[in-house]
């Protein structure tokens, strides 16, 4: 049976111009200072975080301070690339920190193109560049990995795999590190994005794991109307699916994820009959003990509904169908995008 993990969120802002389309309540503890700003830093707060050093074997990137201004938001890209003499790398955790408050997402991808030239993110190691447009960085790059275990108090979640099990990365990938950071109130505010990674001996590695996403980038939800969205996937290999998580933003109205076997037969695997907006930052989390068994030929159908209360249409990105996870025995990621034929 599969094990269920649900982690409100605490975090949200009242700024106009945030990627979000509905609105959300501010956090009650969150600074409530009113005083005028007298210089670059007077009353900036600090919202970057008191971690102990990363332990022997694990691998930790973290993004440079980033300085936002009074009711300011930012997405940046931390740009980096893994070692080139080394031919893989294993890594068999991941554990992502952000503020509780200020941050609102991390996330870690590879380039599509593998670091030729082609990207307008490649070759640019060591940059903390803008990476507000969403559909631009998405398009350019491939998850690496996903996370499967939020954190209680909303500062990010990890990456957990079964014994002897773990993702593989080639080495000399390019990869950037998103992070999405708002700023509701007077002060200026410090924060920065961290990430650590579990390295182990690919030679010890029994499984290697992946991660999988289903998405459509093409719907347009029409004003006024409630639309329904159903991303049609096939499954390309026998595996096992370790977890699943959805992904709508604050139009969505409920979400599910189905499985149809070879034979016809169809179950739900996800079910969110009434979709909360606090999930498009911290997902709803189903993991499978063991791994859900799925053969080749089956079909996941990830549904997801949607009222528009507006008088614009709404597209990605502003909105999204979205389900992802882990899976294995898998070496390279399984994107299907059905709006982009697949890969």
């Amino acid at each position: 049976m599969p094990s269920q993990l649900l982690v409100p969120i605490v975090r949200c802002s009242p700024l106009v111009g945030l990627l979000m389309v509905g609105g959300c309540e501010f956090v009650p503890d969150a600074p409530t200072v009113r005083e005028p700003l007298a210089g670059p830093d007077t009353g900036m707060i600090d919202a970057t975080l008191d971690l102990p050093p990363a332990a022997d074997g694990v691998l930790r990137i973290e993004t440079p301070d980033i300085i936002l201004e009074p009711y300011d938001e930012t997405i940046v890209c931390y740009m980096g690339r893994f070692p080139d003499d080394v031919e893989r790398l294993a890594f068999s955790w991941a554990s992502m920190h952000e503020h509780p408050v200020y941050g609102h997402h991390i996330q870690f991808n590879g380039l599509r193109d593998g670091g030729d030239g082609e990207s307008p993110f490649a070759g640019r190691e060591g940059e903390l560049i803008d990476c507000s447009d969403p559909l631009e960085s998405m398009l350019a790059s491939t998850n690496i990995l996903n996370l499967n275990r939020p954190f209680e108090d909303g500062s990010g979640g990890e990456m957990v795999l079964p014994a002897n099990t773990a993702v593989s990365i080639e080495g000399g990938t390019d990869w950037f590190f998103e992070y999405h950071v708002i700023n509701p109130t007077p002060r200026r505010l410090r924060a920065r994005g961290v990430m650590d990674l579990r390295r182990v001996d690919p030679d010890t590695v029994e499984h290697w794991a992946a991660p999988f996403v289903f998405n459509d980038s093409g719907f347009v939800l029409p004003p006024g109307e409630e639309t329904e969205v159903t991303v049609d996937c096939d499954w390309p290999q026998d595996a096992r699916v370790l977890s699943v998580l959805g992904h709508m933003h604050d139009l969505g109205q409920s979400m599910a994820v189905d499985m149809v076997t070879p034979d016809g037969t169809r179950s739900t695997i996800y079910d969110l009959p009434e979709w909360q907006p606090d999930w498009r930052y911290m997902p709803y989390v189903i993991d499978f003990d063991g791994g859900l068994e799925v053969s080749t030929g089956t079909r996941f159908l990830t549904s997801c509904s949607f009222f528009n209360p507006g008088s614009e249409d709404i597209r990605f990105p502003e909105e999204m169908c979205v389900a992802s996870g882990m899976f294995f025995p898998a070496e390279e990621p399984l994107s299907c995008d059905v709006a982009r034929g697949g890969e």
